[in-house]
């Protein structure tokens, strides 16, 4: 078992220095992505409630896609964050 803490681009060149082989390493690099969408829930209540994260959606993070894809987690949040504009 090998394990590495460096990231996306220095651990297959890490793995490659060290004489390791295999088919894929050093390919489908990426680092990891947030995307952060911002919606107007207009005449929507509910904000400001008691926990700031209110759900978690896990249905893109393991299953069979992940032998060729990458995961997604879906964090949802119950209060408006200090970018958003007030109308």
């Amino acid at each position: 078992m090998v394990v590495l803490g460096a990231n996306a681009i220095f651990n297959p060149y890490l793995l490659q220095r060290s004489n390791l082989e295999h088919p894929l390493l050093g390919k489908r690099l990426n680092e990891q992505v947030s995307i952060h969408a911002k919606i107007d829930l207009d005449g929507v209540d509910n904000f400001q409630g008691s926990t700031m994260i209110t759900g978690h959606g896990y249905m893109l993070y393991d299953g069979p896609h992940r032998s060729e894809h990458a995961a997604c987690l879906i964090e949802v949040y119950n209060i408006p964050l200090p970018h958003l504009r007030v109308e």
